[in-house]
């Protein structure tokens, strides 16, 4: 999810977008953000906060806001948590407004492409070199390091295997043939 801190500016600088230190400037306003992560897990985006598609309309997100606002406002639910509808109102915040809708659809698209992961090649079973002593698969990489799976592991779904010594990773369509 990324949380946005706002805080005013004694400078008028001109709108800008400074991804690497996650920071938006909007006339005197700046604009923090935060891509956090727990464990390794991807956080709800504010359209999954607010239950909608990143094509939703103004209308539908105020629609979507109004339904969530009723069910989990703390005035109208006694076990409702604050935290909830605290975050359904930071999304409409964000969302409802055009230009910090675009800024934090850019801030998710970016985040969204840096957390792919970098696709050496798309490989089928058949092309992987096969160890009957192991009952391992094997793939060359490109830095000189191998791409190493159990034949256990290649099963009736697509997989993706790491390289032990670099980053990059193979993509195995699986072809029923072992």
């Amino acid at each position: 999810m990324i949380n946005y801190t706002a805080f005013r500016s004694t400078r008028n600088d001109s709108v800008f977008t400074n991804v690497e230190d996650n920071r938006l400037k909007i006339g005197t306003v700046c604009v923090l953000l935060h891509v956090n992560t727990i464990k390794g897990e991807r956080m709800m985006t504010l359209y999954e906060v607010l239950g909608c598609h990143t094509n939703a309309t103004y209308e539908e997100l105020k629609r979507r806001y109004q339904e969530l606002v009723l069910k989990y406002h703390p005035d109208k639910q006694e076990n409702s948590l604050p935290a909830t509808f605290l975050e359904i109102d930071k999304a409409w915040k964000i969302l409802r407004d055009p230009e910090q809708r675009k800024l934090y659809d850019d801030q998710l698209a970016h985040t969204r492409l840096s957390e792919q992961p970098l696709i050496y090649a798309t490989l089928k079973v058949s092309e992987l070199d096969r160890h009957e002593d192991t009952l391992n698969y094997s793939y060359m990489c490109r830095c000189g390091g191998l791409y190493s799976i159990s034949q256990t592991e290649v099963g009736l779904e697509d997989c993706f295997v790491h390289c032990e010594d670099c980053s990059l990773i193979i993509h195995i369509k699986c072809d029923n043939e072992k």
